[in-house]
């Protein structure tokens, strides 16, 4: 048997053993990001940007013209 408060210390552990850290992106990188959306807008091609999350990644298709975006998760 295990006690409530050892049950939630538990999962708190384990909740931060997949904790990430959030990237810090320079000015170059906005910079290739900005071009890949004007891109994608103008030729309009499809691309998948990656969000930060903090537990997972999650990964955004943006379509142009379809006013629509899928999102997909990955663990």
């Amino acid at each position: 048997m295990i006690l409530p408060e050892h049950k939630e210390a538990i999962q708190r552990q384990l909740r931060d053993l997949n904790k990430r850290t959030k990237p810090v992106l320079d000015e170059q990188e906005w910079e290739l990001i900005t071009r890949a959306m004007a891109y994608s807008y103008t030729e309009q091609q499809q691309i998948t940007v990656v969000l930060f999350e903090r537990f997972r990644k999650l990964r955004h298709r943006f379509e142009p013209g379809s006013g629509h975006t899928r999102k997909a998760l990955t663990l």
